[in-house]
């Protein structure tokens, strides 16, 4: 059985550090999990984490509709919240200073906005409307760096490459270096202070990083698969692009990491969906809502989760194993001579030269359980200490 440890953000060097090791198969093990459906079935809705919960604002039901809805992790539960001042569907939301802003988008999906709205978290409470965007525009990406918010591509009659970017402060609105390429349905995230846009209609598959602090856009590798309307958030540095649909809805996941500047294949959600929501919160990633064209076109409430687990160290793997063997009724030398084989594998352990000592003391330990089954342990006690060995001597990667 392999023991894994929860972890949100893998520090980069010691992912390298994992990966010269190759001892496992595997440095972390990402899993899906399905977890308590929104209160009802929405797509095309605006999206965000703040304080950490998720929230969902209007989108289409089967109709155009206004409610707030926030799901708590921490519960495992949904509540409802100060419906919005106006209806928006396909607009966006970002968390800045502690306020969440609902940019743009359609009302009753007909008429596009330029409106902003903020609603205070805190409070459960919508304040007046702020700055307008100055482009009109619906489905573009939205995120905030450094307490200032970005509004990138999206259309309003044809794929739009303009940037704005707004100060919560001054109230007012800037415009900034174009996307290279012109991008709408696109879905952005954030990794070191840069801005990665992925995702778009007409099959385009290209994808770029914008820097605020130089104001310049770069090209990167091109999306592995075409994506309309995809679920994008970042989890460990990493950039998770999710979903969406081409001619079918999608249940596939791409990965692109800064460092190495690629892309790899990431676990498939259980769900193919498009036009949903997605949150990143305490390391774990929800995908929420959305629709499906599978069986024919519906809506969605279904939530799923992607964690990633750190599989436990060898030195880690030896302490619980240590641990369980204190824990048998054991006669006090049978315990000390098994005990006494794991200390001397936490010393080798400790001298990255000493690899082959430990599995040599490993191999002592099996042996020694197989001596002892059936004699000073039962033969299940003695199966599950050498089966735990076995896998710390796998993880090591012992001849």
């Amino acid at each position: 059985m392999k023991h894994h440890r929860l972890f949100s953000f893998l520090p980069r060097t010691f992912l390298a550090f994992a990966l010269v090791i190759g001892a496992c198969a595997s440095v972390f093990a990402q899993t899906w999990s399905t977890q308590t459906s929104m209160p009802g079935s929405r797509y095309a809705f605006a999206a965000c984490v703040a304080d950490g919960k998720l929230y969902a604002f209007g989108g289409y039901d089967g109709a155009h509709i206004a409610t707030v809805v926030a799901y708590n992790p921490a519960t495992g539960s949904w509540s409802l919240k100060s419906p919005m001042p106006v209806q928006r569907t396909d607009a966006e939301a970002v968390e800045a200073g502690g306020k969440i802003y609902i940019l743009g988008g359609q009302i009753g999906g007909a008429t596009l906005t330029t409106r902003v709205d903020v609603y205070d978290p805190a409070t459960d409470s919508w304040g007046a409307p702020v700055a307008a965007m100055p482009t009109m525009r619906t489905a573009f990406g939205v995120a905030s760096i450094d307490g200032i918010i970005y509004a990138v591509g999206g259309t309003n009659g044809g794929d739009l490459s303009t940037v704005e970017a707004y100060d919560p402060i001054s109230d007012t609105w800037e415009t900034k270096a174009s996307m290279p390429t012109a991008h709408s349905h696109v879905g952005v995230g954030v990794i070191n202070g840069v801005l990665y846009a992925a995702g778009s209609a007409n099959g385009n598959v290209s994808f770029e990083a914008y820097d605020p602090a130089t104001d310049t856009w770069t090209v990167k590798p091109s999306m592995p698969s075409t994506r309309f309307v995809p679920g994008v958030g970042v989890l460990g540095g990493l950039l998770y692009v999710i979903g969406g649909a081409t001619s079918v809805t999608l249940n596939t996941v791409d990965v692109y990491d800064p460092v190495a500047n690629s892309w790899t294949a990431g676990p498939a959600m259980p769900t193919d969906r498009y036009a949903f929501g997605v949150g990143v919160t305490n390391g774990v990633l929800y995908a929420f809502g959305g629709a499906t064209f599978t069986g024919g076109f519906t809506t969605l409430s279904t939530v799923e989760a992607l964690s990633i687990e750190q599989e436990a160290t060898p030195r880690e793997l030896t302490l619980d194993l240590i641990n369980q063997v204190r824990s048998l009724t054991l006669q006090r030398g049978i315990s000390n001579s098994f005990e006494s084989k794991l200390q001397k594998v936490l010393t080798a352990l400790d001298s990255p030269a000493s690899t082959a000592d430990a599995c040599d003391q490993l191999q002592a330990f099996i042996n020694h359980g197989r001596a002892q089954s059936g004699k000073h342990l039962t033969t299940a006690q003695a199966d599950q200490l050498i089966a735990a060995a076995t896998e710390i001597r796998t993880a090591l990667g012992c001849q």
